[in-house]
């Protein structure tokens, strides 16, 4: 089905519809230039209704009337394996998912530039959803605007996932990708709720945000969602850059992995990880009094039981840097912070405080 008219909310038409068939299999096409999306559509309910997208290539598709290259909507399941999303340009969204259960394995993820909007390169709806041994690389997403729907429901520039999914990212490799936001609620590589991320390597990339006072700001998740939970293991995280690029603000925090919330209670769980040789700044240091994190940043300002723990991880710098603290926990809504049997190293001759708590 060949469709090139712009689609209302109501009624989703793609270039390529499937509907009825069960079992239906995409499996070895090539997609090149399309200004449309693919649609998946089958009975939430019918655990038969697969759906399976595999040894595809997706290039230079743009933004004309897309939505998403691969959006499964009312599907009990999608697969997306072993596919190819490369040279997008203003695209809104490469993978959606509105389906019960989506699973996305070796994919390559790379060279795709958006100006930010609510949506992330792989924006999940609902329910569950796994991501296994993909790999997104020269992704670069810059948002100028700031609303309160933001606030709830962070921007990311690589994949989010809504308020009431269940998300686990299993070796995963995020290397080389550009986040840029002036609009006061940062806008993290990847951000969410009740997320599982393990085995992951998340290194050279960059985040720029305006600081805004009495806000956080991290690379990796989000200091501000209602509600929040994460849980890394066994990832490492190095050579990343969160860089304030405003100089006006004072009294704000940034971090690496970031996770808290402002009104319910905020989990933060971080087993077997590296952090190492992550870089932080801000544009006004003599006036900005911010606290800034190569590792770990736990926010939580009006929650109340909110708990946080770190276990047998390792917190390293070459140099002998002092003014970066390891872990940081900013608020008071605290009952339960633990650092278990982990490592803190600087360079040479140095003398530093690893963690901060106020």
């Amino acid at each position: 089905c060949l469709n090139n008219k712009k689609t209302g909310n109501s009624s989703k038409v793609g270039f390529l519809t499937i509907k009825e068939l069960k079992g239906a299999v995409i499996d070895g096409i090539t997609f090149v230039g399309s200004s449309d999306y693919m649609i998946l559509v089958n009975s939430k309910t019918d655990p038969n209704n697969r759906r399976i997208v595999k040894d595809c290539r997706f290039y230079g598709t743009q933004a004309i009337n897309t939505e998403a290259a691969v959006a499964g909507l009312g599907a009990f399941s999608v697969e997306v394996l072993n596919c190819e999303f490369r040279y997008t340009h203003e695209m809104t969204v490469v993978i959606r998912q509105y389906c019960n259960r989506m699973l996305i394995e070796d994919c390559v993820f790379s060279e795709h530039f958006r100006s930010a909007n609510d949506y992330a390169l792989v924006t999940v709806a609902y329910m569950h959803f796994s991501m296994r041994r993909c790999a997104f690389s020269r992704c670069a997403a810059i948002s100028k605007v700031a609303t309160e729907y933001e606030k709830q429901y962070t921007m990311a520039n690589l994949f989010k996932w809504g308020q009431d999914s269940q998300l686990l990212v299993v070796d995963c490799v995020m290397t080389n990708n550009f986040s840029g936001s002036l609009g006061g609620y940062g806008h993290p590589l990847f951000s969410g709720k009740n997320d599982f991320v393990s085995g992951c390597y998340v290194a050279n990339n960059r985040l720029e945000y305006k600081g805004v006072s009495g806000r956080c700001f991290s690379l990796v998740s989000e200091a501000l969602r209602t509600g929040a939970g994460g849980y890394y293991y066994g990832c490492t995280f190095e050579s990343n850059s969160v860089v304030e690029i405003d100089g006006k603000a004072s009294n704000f925090s940034a971090g690496i992995v970031g996770n808290g919330c402002e009104l319910t209670q905020s989990l933060l769980g971080v087993y077997n990880c590296t952090f190492a040789d992550n870089h932080l700044s801000v544009k006004n240091p003599q006036t900005a009094n911010a606290v800034l994190s190569q590792g770990v940043l736990f926010h939580s300002i009006a929650a109340k039981n909110s708990r946080f723990a770190a276990v047998n991880c390792a917190f390293i710098r070459t140099d002998g840097d002092n003014s970066l603290y390891d872990i940081a926990q900013v608020g008071t809504a605290v009952s339960d912070y633990r650092i278990l049997n982990s490592i803190f190293s600087r360079g040479p001759a140095a003398c530093y405080n690893p963690f901060y708590a106020k």
